[in-house]
């Protein structure tokens, strides 16, 4: 664990807020993001958590926690995948119930 290397730390986050308890999250880079991080250019600002399993409750309530700014597109993704999902929900019950009509 000593040899453990920070490669980001939220300072905004932490001069806005007073920091109770810590835990670690891992990220999914894509492309450019990468080389970025290798070499040492970490940008939090177009940062947005991702949800799955309908977990979207609690991906709010961390973003509004850490104060992200949620980038239009990713608010458009949201909305999409949220009401495809509704839709989904729809379409299983009805596969399961039209025996029943």
């Amino acid at each position: 664990m000593a040899d453990e290397k920070v490669v980001a730390t939220n300072r905004k986050a932490r001069h806005e807020y007073e920091v109770l308890e810590t835990f670690e999250a891992g990220l999914v880079l894509r492309g450019t993001e990468v080389k970025s991080l290798r070499e040492g250019h970490v940008n939090f600002k177009d940062s947005y958590v991702a949800f799955q399993n309908s977990e979207l409750v609690f991906v709010l309530a961390i973003e509004k926690l850490l104060g992200l700014e949620i980038p239009p597109k990713a608010s458009y993704m949201r909305t999409l995948l949220c009401e495809l999902n509704r839709i989904h929900s729809h379409l299983i019950w009805l596969g399961t119930s039209a025996l029943d009509l």
